[in-house]
């Protein structure tokens, strides 16, 4: 577990900071609705057995004592978010970060510079984040154009306005479903949406199946947790 954006529960960081939660909530549902690993799933079950009562804020403040402050590894930005995640395949936080390096070193990420290079420079440079990085480049490229042309240059000026509209316009970008909108929605200060990663939402349905006999949760769950 790193200091930085690795831990899920980091979403829950910035979402509650921006919404100030100060209601109490059953510790139990914390770590399986935000993918903690084990260390963090017994440091909130002890709590709970302990009949200890905190608010939101309080429960992350302790999950920051032990993990230490979070950071994310992702440019906030929308556009520079767009690039950042066809910067690596499959998708992750290390594989987009390894060619994100690659890109702004190499490139850059003006829409200018990354329409003017050459596909082989600009596949070479996304080779580093993993599989398809000539179909990687290319639908850079293409979002690069179109934000340069649809947007002029600015999509976070273009995200205003209902919640549904802007998710519409952010789905609209290849690989960017409701888990990636949210993300960018959270991220970018635009909407405090809780940005749950796509992957966790059945682990609450196992948590309810399961509710009253928690012991017997099965571990294949518990580490997905």
């Amino acid at each position: 577990m790193t200091g930085r954006s690795g831990s899920p529960w980091y979403n829950f960081r910035v979402l509650v900071n921006r919404q100030e939660a100060g209601r109490t909530v059953d510790l139990s549902v914390i770590p399986l609705f935000s993918r903690l690993p084990v260390e963090g799933v017994n440091l909130l079950e002890n709590m709970a057995a302990r009949k200890i009562r905190l608010t939101v804020p309080e429960i992350l403040n302790q999950l920051e004592a032990f993990y230490g402050k979070q950071e994310p590894c992702w440019p906030s930005d929308p556009y520079l978010f767009l690039l950042w995640w066809y910067c690596g395949y499959p998708a992750s936080d290390a594989s987009c970060s390894k060619g994100w390096k690659e890109l702004t070193s190499r490139i850059g990420t003006d829409p200018d510079a990354i329409l003017a290079a050459h596909p082989a420079k600009l596949t070479a440079a996304l080779k580093p984040g993993g599989m398809f990085p000539e179909l990687r480049a290319e639908r850079m490229n293409e979002v690069t154009a179109r934000i340069k042309n649809e947007f002029d240059s600015d999509l976070r000026a273009s995200l205003a306005g209902p919640i549904t509209k802007i998710r519409k316009v952010l789905k609209s970008f290849p690989s960017i479903a409701d888990a990636g909108a949210d993300r960018i929605l959270l991220f970018a200060r635009i909407q405090p949406v809780a940005a749950v990663p796509s992957n966790c939402t059945g682990v609450l349905g196992a948590f309810r199946t399961d509710m009253r006999k928690r012991t017997t949760l099965p571990a294949t769950a518990r580490r997905s947790a």
